[in-house]
């Protein structure tokens, strides 16, 4: 290829503008980059040394307050939907804000709360006489668990039995 003069001095205020686009993208993503990654730098913000947890605040216990309403009230833990983002919505707070405020009051994430609520669930219905005939699993789909074997791996972790020995010693 072979450029004459005039055409390279057409091309070079195309290569230079080019060139500052370029440029500026380069700069705008490292200052992004670095916005995630250090935010203390761009914000009054220091993030708690690893380890340390942060108080537990008025609006946190508000927030839990609404969610154990919800919860108690509603029954919003049957939801088999149920996420953290459904959970905050109802509630009307962000889902980070639900999700400190669970941390910080019940000490465990959301996930492992919504659990502790669902197996809860089960186990009343498990005492229940004319429970007694339904299935396991039945009852587990009613509480918001979606499939068996997660049911059956959070009945375990949490009550230490399966849900058919748990259910044969209620029996006893």
């Amino acid at each position: 290829i072979v450029l004459h003069l005039g055409e390279v001095q057409d091309l070079m205020p195309r290569v230079i503008a080019l060139s500052n686009a370029v440029v500026s993208t380069v700069v705008t993503i490292s200052l992004m980059w670095w916005a995630l990654v250090r935010p203390e730098l761009y914000l009054d913000y220091t993030p708690p040394p690893a380890g340390e947890t942060h108080a537990i605040t008025a609006f946190d216990r508000e927030v839990f307050s609404r969610l154990e309403v919800a919860f108690k009230d509603d029954e919003l833990y049957l939801e088999d939907t149920l996420s953290l983002n459904v959970a905050a919505e109802a509630i009307a707070v962000t889902a980070r804000e639900l999700s400190n405020a669970v941390n910080r009051c019940a000490g465990i994430g959301f996930p492992a709360y919504l659990r502790s609520y669902r197996i809860g669930y089960v186990k009343e219905q498990f005492a229940k006489p004319d429970r007694a005939s339904e299935s396991i699993f039945e009852i587990a789909i009613e509480a918001g668990f979606s499939t068996k074997s997660s049911f059956n791996d959070a009945f375990k972790a949490e009550v230490g039995l399966t849900p058919s020995e748990y259910r044969k010693q209620l029996a006893l």
